[in-house]
């Protein structure tokens, strides 16, 4: 299917959902476009593979080789 897309724009919007009629009317908080992304570089996704967390900020304790904590 990639080869056969030429064109491509996504609009993303982010909305609060209201659960009472006090938090009506809902309103637009923030949004997003993706227009012409590089096709060509796209690649497909396995969706039957299991994804790994991956830690992407280190926190401020860690520790080192014998178990001692440092900050």
């Amino acid at each position: 299917m990639l080869g056969y897309i030429t064109s491509l724009t996504v609009d993303i919007g982010f909305v609060v959902e209201a659960q009472t009629e006090d938090e009506l009317p809902e309103r637009l908080i923030g949004a997003y476009r993706i227009s012409h992304p590089e096709l060509s570089s796209a690649f497909v996704i396995d969706s039957q593979k299991t994804l790994q967390p991956r830690r992407m900020i280190s926190s401020a304790k860690e520790n080192d080789d014998d178990g001692d904590e440092k900050v």
